[in-house]
């Protein structure tokens, strides 16, 4: 099998998440901090309300999806480095908002590991769901797997 790649849409600098909308309509996460909508390979809007983010080596906007049942609840939910909490740096999140009118509302941070740290690398934050609507989200160990004991280590 050969695959050829095919730009789709132009405006994002590094592309990390997207998830679709009912409608058809791409959201897209660019690790710098936009969050972007495309509709037929054009972009449409960059969304506003997007918390603010690290955007520094493998940090940033991260990974997007919607929810399972999101044509009644209307949730989507982000990750990201997040700088919230004690210490310099930032650690992964998660939240999650609704989308009205190209703008994030009724935002809610579901976690957010901790300790903050200066290190650039290894934020994860891959989220999927199950078939019977459960969250799951990848937690990186941030450069600090062996320093125990702490949720993010090989015994958390």
């Amino acid at each position: 099998m050969k695959v050829t790649p095919e730009l789709y849409f132009e405006g994002v600098t590094i592309p990390w998440g997207m998830t679709w909308l009912p409608n058809g309509d791409m959201l897209v996460t660019d690790r710098s901090g936009k969050l972007l909508r495309v509709r037929d390979g054009n972009l449409i809007a960059e969304i506003s309300g997007v918390p603010e983010v690290m955007a520094r080596s493998q940090g940033g906007l991260l990974d997007i999806e919607v929810h399972p049942d999101y044509e009644s609840n209307g949730w989507i939910y982000i990750t990201y480095s997040s700088t919230e909490g004690a210490g310099d740096g930032a650690n992964t999140a998660i939240m999650r908002a609704k989308l009205n009118n190209n703008a994030l509302v009724e935002s809610e941070v579901l976690y957010k590991a901790t300790p903050n740290t200066t290190r650039g690398q290894h934020y994860a934050g891959r989220i999927a769901f199950d078939s019977e609507g459960y969250l799951y989200f990848a937690v990186g160990d941030r450069g600090n797997r062996d320093e125990l004991p702490q949720r993010l280590g090989k015994d958390g």
